[in-house]
């Protein structure tokens, strides 16, 4: 019994999610900070962790418990890759390290540059990401997720490292989603400061995508999300803008009064924006209106701005 639960706590600590890992470990009573005589009580404890102005309600506790618990459930019933990989290391990694990390360094600054081909069909993405150490000699291993909502089907998505670090373990979490675990080539301590490391997501579809693009409930310690999106040449955006919110909301256009509109470069070929000091609970993205959507050839100046 104790392996078995030793082994769930391993799958909980490798969710690069913070605040909705902590919030599993907590419900589960696998936390020692989370000692309350039940649910309720674990709940409440953890909530109290946070300042007053981040502070969220028990909906959104319960949202973090689900969202870790349909990861972890992935991971565990992943086909015959999870039962694969925890005999079968990816790489040259020491025996000793864990398969399922303690935890995942923070991440302080992400910058991303999507690519799209000519026909609006995303061909890949460059991450760059930096990382610092919360503790001396810190676990080199940061766990990330990526999904494509477009298309559902297998290979769609590859991942590959392109500088500072290696892949340790990959989990496909679905046809069109999955988890990467990178290790770093250095245990880092906090006298070292960042450490940066790229890695690339490759796709394979078939469709046009989607017009948006976004960076789902970042961690805490994220202070920059920088996105740039370069489009091919015949299928690029007429009008974009930039929100913070849910995805669904938005993809909702604003009003030109909003100012949340964004210039379009190079004859409408590149986007870019700066997110500082990202809202940890909240989507952060760039939608737009391809150039054959079903308003082409409207501009910002056509739009009504009592909506």
């Amino acid at each position: 019994m104790e392996a078995c639960i030793g082994e769930l706590r391993d799958l909980v600590e490798s969710l690069g999610d913070a605040e909705k890992r902590t919030a599993l470990l907590a419900a589960l009573g696998l936390d020692a900070r989370f000692r309350g005589r039940n649910l309720g009580e674990r709940r409440e404890e953890y909530l109290a962790t946070f300042t007053l102005r981040e502070r969220r309600g028990l909906k959104t506790l319960q949202r973090w418990e689900d969202w870790a618990i349909e990861v972890v459930a992935d991971l565990v019933q992943g086909d015959a890759t999870f039962n694969r990989l925890r005999d079968e290391p990816a790489n040259a990694t020491s025996p000793t390290t864990p398969l399922h990390p303690l935890g995942s360094l923070p991440t302080v600054k992400l910058a991303s540059v999507s690519y799209f081909s000519d026909a609006g069909i995303p061909v890949r993405v460059e991450y760059t990401r930096s990382v610092i150490a919360p503790a001396p000699d810190s676990n080199p291993l940061v766990v990330t997720a990526n999904i494509y909502l477009t298309e559902n089907r297998k290979g769609i998505i590859t991942i590959e490292a392109t500088f500072g670090c290696r892949i340790y373990r990959q989990y496909h979490t679905g046809d069109n989603s999955i988890v990467t675990i990178f290790e770093i080539f250095k245990r880092l301590s906090p006298e070292d400061g960042l450490y940066s490391f790229g890695y690339r997501v490759l796709f394979d579809c078939t469709v046009i995508s989607d017009p948006v693009l976004w960076l789902d409930s970042p961690e805490h310690t994220l202070n920059q999300y920088d996105a740039r999106i370069v489009f091919g040449r015949d299928r690029f955006p007429l009008r974009a803008w930039w929100f913070v919110n849910s995805v669904n909301y938005g993809r909702i256009e604003p009003t030109p009064s909003e100012g949340k509109h964004l210039q379009v470069l190079d004859d409408g070929h590149y986007l870019f924006k700066t997110f500082n000091n990202p809202v940890p609970y909240l989507a952060h993205g760039i939608a737009w209106v391809w150039n054959e959507g079903p308003v082409g050839g409207q501009s910002i100046d056509d739009l009504d701005p009592s909506g």
